[in-house]
């Protein structure tokens, strides 16, 4: 209690940089320390949220993402632990979208073989950001067919206004 968050913070992330996190993550469980610095979640996903970290690429945001999985139909409480790790903008965002609800959908579509679901799925994937998309196929433990049925659905399509080929200006010129 008497340890500042950001040296929590700076613990936590080497914790979950290092090859197999559960070695620390376990003990943390044991002795109390999981609720004073995470959100508090039922042993049984507990375990299984620590021994899916170990398995994780060694992205300490992505593990950390994991870790707060089980919580995610409660957003309040990863937002506090997100506030109380004073995490950059960027590990924040990447934080919050990683945890969002919306994921679960994301791994129903990549399960589900109709060719109708590409839309949704599209969707999904252009609210969480492409460049999130590695991540959160990690963070559910997609299967590599899965994860490539995602690829190929997104693969050369425009997510956002950005992406398109065809600009505002391009249509101006032509007198659109």
């Amino acid at each position: 209690d008497r340890v500042s968050r950001e040296r929590v913070r700076v613990e936590l992330i080497k914790l979950l940089a290092a090859p197999r996190p559960s070695l620390g993550l376990l003990p943390m469980a044991r002795t109390g320390l999981w609720s004073r610095v995470l959100v508090d979640i039922p042993e049984p996903e507990r375990e299984l949220a620590i021994l899916a970290v170990d398995r994780m690429q060694p992205d300490p945001i992505v593990r950390l993402a994991r870790l707060l999985w089980p919580s995610r139909h409660a957003p309040e409480p990863i937002a506090a632990v997100v506030e109380a790790l004073r995490p950059s903008r960027d590990e924040r965002a990447t934080l919050l979208a990683l945890t969002a609800p919306r994921l679960e959908q994301l791994a129903e579509l990549a399960l589900d073989a109709d060719t109708s679901a590409g839309p949704l799925l599209r969707r999904i994937v252009a609210s969480l950001g492409r460049p999130l998309l590695d991540a959160a196929i990690d963070l559910l433990a997609l299967a590599p067919e899965h994860a490539a049925r995602v690829h190929a659905e997104i693969d050369g399509a425009p997510l956002t206004g950005k992406e398109l080929a065809i600009k505002g200006r391009d249509l101006i010129s032509a007198g659109v």
